[in-house]
């Protein structure tokens, strides 16, 4: 896997329910790069993967949504 860039970890928490959704230009790029990477699905309805699920848990030590 390469490098993961902070905007690439962003969106991951989007798709894990972790921040709020945002439809900004560099959200579509950024998971473009991630379903490549294998840790979402391809689009246009991204999901995140188990490997997606494993990179943030690995990252943030939690998948719970923040309240």
């Amino acid at each position: 896997m390469d490098c993961i860039f902070p905007h690439e970890v962003e969106a991951l928490e989007m798709l894990a329910g972790l921040r709020p959704r945002t439809s900004d230009a560099w959200i579509k790029l950024c998971l473009e790069n991630l379903s490549r990477e294998g840790l979402c699905t391809e689009g246009p309805n991204y999901r995140l993967t188990q490997a997606g699920k494993a990179y943030l848990t690995l990252v943030s030590g939690s998948l719970e949504p923040e309240s």
